[in-house]
Formats: structure tokens, C-alpha cells, sequence
């Protein structure tokens, strides 16, 4: 799951390139490459990546204020209510999306101190439901840095520890959770987790996450986790092998 999906006209890429770089530094993962891969059709590839993002920025400008594909990728993430405007331009959104307030990004530029892009990664934080930290926050008279979060899944995971637990399933309406008590790297991204139930988790890292299957006393199982910003949880699923239902899944820190 993708954490903003950019909807924009392709005349507006540079633009748009220099907005995912600014929000890639918040370590949000962004959808905006409108190029569909061989074999792929646009129902197949871009349309999944629309509705299984977090949060969709529409970016309206001159060009994108007529493209029929801008204004239904617009649609589909105001019906969802993850909808999150912005203007490159000053120009009028389309009938359905005027009354809804625009981040006023016509001045912005990458890297310059801005009251609307400020105003706007919080509105992203709001949808998304990860609000990133400052670099520091102010007591009184004296300030203090707020911790660095990890930078990628394997800091997550080697600089603390985790409860895994799950809910649904054999222990539907509860939650369950074990101590991951080791864990170990390998080579090619892989990465194996031990916890208390006993069990063990083998899984590939990819950015913010945790994915592979477990296996405990139980049986065997698959696993998806996306951690969240600060690495604090993770969320996801899990699901017995050869099973089609998924249960919820989550990861909770503690040191």
C-alpha cells in the first residue's frame, strides 16, 4: 500500500517531481510515475495504485483542469474521502471540487520556508495518519531535538524491540501478543524474527515493510506489515496458508 498517490497532467512533471522529492523527505512512500509497464493495462497498474493509496493529491492547473483521467482519479479519492487539492497555478478547479480548500502551492518552491506546504503536510498527516516530526520542538526557552527516527525497516528493527500480535481468527474480537526476541539478518534483504509464542517469522525488507510468513505452534502463515513514520507500529495482516480470509496484524514498540 502506497502512503499518496499524485495525480497531475504530464505537462506539470517537472513540478510534480519536485513536490515527491520534498514528501519523499517526510519518508512518505509516493505513487507518481504514470508510465504503465509491458503487460500491464491501465486498470491492472495505475488504477490499483488509486485505490490502494493512503491519500490522493490532485495537483490542478491549467492542463490538469481538463484531463479526463486527472478529474476521475479526483472523483474516485473524493468519494473515498482521501482527497487532498493542490494548485500549481492559480486557475479554478472543476464543478464538484471548488468548494473544497486547495493547498496554494503557485509560489512554492523546493527547499523555501512556506506556510501553505507546511499547512499541507499536515493535512497529508491528517489522511494518512502519521504526523511527521519536527526537527525540534521548543520548551520554554530551551529547545529540544526530538529524536531521528530510523531510517528503513532493519534500523526499526535492530535499534528496538516489538510485541507481535494479531486479532480475528481462533481468537476473534482479542488480541494476542509475543515479544520478538531476536533478531537476525541475511544476506539479499531477508530477515528472520523469533518471538515468545514461540515462533519464527522469515521475512524481506522492503521501505517501511515487513513482509513474509511465520510459523509457531499453530502452523504455518503469511505476513504484511507497514510500519508507520516514526517506526513506532506497524500494521498489516495475516493469514493462515491456504486460507483466503486475512486477520489484522500489528507490531507495537517498546523499550
Amino acid at each position: 500500500m502506497t502512503d499518496i498517490f499524485i495525480s497531475y497532467a504530464r505537462e506539470d512533471e517537472a513540478r510534480i517531481r519536485e513536490l515527491v522529492h520534498a514528501l519523499e523527505e517526510k519518508r512518505w512512500s509516493i505513487f507518481w510515475d504514470r508510465r504503465i509497464p509491458t503487460g500491464k493495462s491501465w486498470q491492472s497498474y495505475i488504477a490499483q495504485a488509486l485505490s490502494d493509496a493512503r491519500c490522493v493529491i490532485v495537483a490542478w492547473s491549467h492542463h490538469s483542469i481538463t484531463s479526463e483521467w486527472v478529474i476521475e482519479e479526483a472523483n474516485d479519492a473524493k468519494e473515498r474521502g482521501v482527497l487532498v487539492p493542490v494548485l500549481l497555478e492559480p486557475v479554478r478547479p472543476p464543478l464538484g471540487f471548488r468548494g473544497i480548500q486547495a493547498a496554494d502551492l503557485t509560489e512554492w518552491k523546493r527547499g523555501c520556508s512556506s506556510p501553505y506546504f507546511d499547512q499541507l503536510i499536515q493535512d497529508i498527516a491528517g489522511v494518512v495518519g502519521d504526523k511527521p516530526h519536527r526537527p525540534s520542538e521548543t520548551n520554554g526557552s530551551q529547545t529540544t531535538p526530538v529524536p531521528r527516527s530510523p531510517n528503513s525497516v532493519r534500523d526499526a528493527l535492530a535499534a528496538y524491540k516489538y510485541n507481535f500480535g494479531w486479532s480475528g481468527g481462533p481468537q476473534l474480537g482479542t488480541e494476542t501478543f509475543s515479544p520478538v526476541t531476536m533478531v537476525t539478518f541475511a544476506p539479499g534483504g531477508r530477515v528472520s524474527l523469533q518471538y515468545a509464542r514461540p515462533g519464527t517469522i522469515e521475512a524481506s525488507l522492503e521501505e517501511r515493510m515487513l513482509s513474509g510468513t511465520w510459523k509457531d505452534s499453530d502452523g504455518e502463515g503469511e505476513l504484511k506489515l507497514r510500519f508507520t513514520t516514526d517506526f513506532s507500529h506497524a500494521e498489516g495482516w495475516w493469514k493462515y496458508k491456504g486460507q483466503e480470509e486475512k486477520y489484522p496484524a500489528l507490531m507495537k514498540r517498546f523499550e
